[in-house]
């Protein structure tokens, strides 16, 4: 089955705990939305959440402040010194364990919430990820995946510049997963009221100048005041072509959930 090594992330997350850019830019400014769409799916009285190939860790440090008990699971010690980081700096706490997502290290019906975000596209058969997740959560509890396959977004329409202008660029290796794809996979997991939604126009990245820090921030700053229009556009056909990736969830079947 292919997917991407370790060392290729251990290169990526070296990289981006380099850069540490402080201000909120427009992939923040996306979890942000990202997380006004997931709070009210949240079963009532969530305890435990888990993210699997949790990187940075950024939607669990949202979930953490608002209380949870956040679990960050990834393969890449790089990825979770770089989460631990952010979490101390933000003064909150969480968990972080070291593991591969075709075998997680808990119990059966361990967690409320199990998510995963910008992980499965990785895998070209993400099913053995899919099930240790579903495995893992509790009955009546939320599956959540966000997945960014290899299709055209607007976000990333001007990256073919950067081996024109002799820069290197490393894409990672993504599936071209598809709507109908995702819904199959969650079906097939056994999950119930599965929905999938394109999501996230947003403006080009420039990549001639992203060297300078300025450039993302103020790309920040143009997605921030578009964001009214942005987020009415998920779910739509024109989601469907421009968008970044798609939003996936579901329940796990059992008891009746709590929300």
């Amino acid at each position: 089955m292919k997917s991407e090594s370790l060392s290729t992330w251990k290169n990526h997350w070296e990289r981006t705990g380099a850069a540490n850019n402080n201000f909120k830019d427009a992939f923040f400014l996306m979890d942000q939305i990202k997380m006004e769409y997931l709070l009210p799916l949240l079963p009532k009285f969530t305890k435990r959440t888990l993210e699997i190939g949790a990187g940075s860790g950024r939607l669990s440090r949202f979930l953490a402040r608002k209380g949870y008990i956040t679990y960050c699971l990834d393969y890449s010690i790089e990825a979770l010194t770089y989460a631990r980081t952010h979490y101390e700096r933000e003064g909150t706490q969480g968990v972080y364990v070291l593991a591969g997502a075709e075998h997680l290290p808990f119990n059966d019906n361990s967690f409320d919430v199990v998510f995963s975000t910008g992980l499965l596209e990785h895998h070209e058969d993400p099913m053995p990820i899919i099930l240790e997740m579903v495995r893992v959560l509790k009955n009546g509890g939320l599956f959540y995946s966000d997945i960014v396959p290899k299709k055209f977004s607007l976000l990333r329409s001007l990256d073919f510049v950067r081996p024109l202008l002799g820069r290197e660029w490393n894409p990672m290796f993504e599936m071209k997963f598809t709507k109908q794809d995702i819904i199959k996979f969650l079906e097939n997991a056994d999950l119930q009221d599965v929905t999938v939604f394109p999501a996230a126009i947003f403006p080009p990245r420039i990549p001639v100048l992203r060297g300078y820090s300025l450039v993302p921030f103020c790309e920040s700053l143009i997605a921030r005041a578009l964001t009214p229009i942005l987020k009415y556009l998920d779910e739509t056909l024109i989601a469907e072509y421009l968008g970044f990736y798609y939003f996936a969830y579901g329940y796990k079947l059992g008891e009746q959930r709590n929300n």
